[in-house]
């Protein structure tokens, strides 16, 4: 009775699955960190993209609080000269007169 393969053929496919092995490894790690600085990147990115979005949110919010207010001064201005427009040419028109008026 004869062994089917030497024992330098089992070393051979032993070093050679331990080096295709190795070579995996090294491209799963390498894959592992490039996920890493793709998401840590993303997240950058995100939180970078919400703060300029929320700046503006709030720029426009505080826009708009301050139009409603100056358009409330402009009615009650109307309102107490008994001033009343029949269309929006017409408000546009006044609320020009009242800007070069105050």
């Amino acid at each position: 009775m004869y062994s089917r393969y030497t024992t330098q053929d089992w070393d051979s496919s032993n070093k050679a699955h331990f080096s295709l092995s190795d070579h995996e490894k090294s491209l799963a790690e390498r894959l592992r960190s490039d996920a890493m600085r793709a998401i840590k990147s993303t997240d950058a990115t995100t939180r970078n993209r919400q703060a300029a979005n929320t700046k503006k949110l709030c720029e426009f919010v505080i826009a708009a609080v301050a139009l409603l207010a100056f358009l409330v001064f402009l009615i009650g201005k109307r309102t107490r000269h008994r001033q009343y427009v029949s269309s929006g040419l017409d408000f546009v028109v006044f609320v020009y007169l009242a800007l070069i008026n105050d």
